[in-house]
């Protein structure tokens, strides 16, 4: 597309009207806020901040320049579920020799650090190394945990002391090749999306059990 993101009305469909300031890349999260009164909006290289009124741009915070558009589909950022933090890393193609205000302020290092950025009060809260590689991040609806895929595993902190709580390897579901995961409603759960050589399957992990209590294959490609 051209970049271009639409509000439409969820019970008739009816198209209200674009948000200003069109996105650079794919938007990768976008939320309303508690109160209705804004939309909070995150893609590869930027966060946005717009009125739900009538979609005019209220804040636009870059984090990186991007040197080339790519089909790395990975997502690096997201938001929590009230739109207050944002958690993501570099990407593919991030220009890591043209630093944006954003990186130089907060001394980060676009090529192996990811960081979590509470927006409403401009303040950095945690940042670490990406160990080997951070991709796919997801908060649990209750804000309370942030999951990380690092290549062979999801590493799960807690937000209110960013200590890593839990890591759940690939090897348990048998592969190394993740396509998605969320958490349930509770956060005691992690749903996941894999595949083992062309077989697309689901698995289920129980936190509280600290095991794999689900698995089950979704599709297999006979082509």
């Amino acid at each position: 597309g051209d970049g271009t993101t639409t509000i439409f009305e969820s019970s008739n469909g009816k198209r209200l009207f674009d948000l200003t300031s069109r996105s650079s890349s794919t938007m990768q999260s976008i939320v309303f806020t508690k109160d209705k009164k804004y939309i909070f909006g995150v893609n590869r290289n930027e966060f946005f901040k717009w009125s739900s009124r009538d979609g005019s741009l209220i804040l636009k915070e870059k984090f990186f320049n991007q040197t080339k558009k790519s089909n790395d589909e990975n997502k690096n950022f997201t938001l929590s579920s009230n739109g207050s933090l944002v958690a993501g890393s570099g990407h593919l193609d991030v220009d890591h020799n043209k630093k944006t205000e954003f990186v130089k302020k907060h001394n980060l290092i676009t090529y192996e650090d990811f960081f979590v950025y509470d927006v409403a009060n401009n303040k950095m809260l945690f940042k670490s190394k990406c160990k080997p590689a951070c991709q796919n991040f997801t908060f649990s609806r209750n804000n309370k945990l942030l999951a990380i895929n690092s290549i062979n595993a999801i590493d799960i902190y807690n937000v209110s002391n960013w200590k890593r709580v839990r890591q759940i390897n690939m090897s348990k579901f048998k592969t190394n090749y993740l396509i998605e995961f969320k958490f349930n409603k509770k956060g005691d759960e992690i749903f996941v999306f894999y595949l083992v050589g062309q077989i697309q399957s689901f698995g289920k992990y129980s936190l509280r059990k600290n095991k794999v209590i689900k698995k089950k294959v979704v599709h297999e490609n006979t082509a």
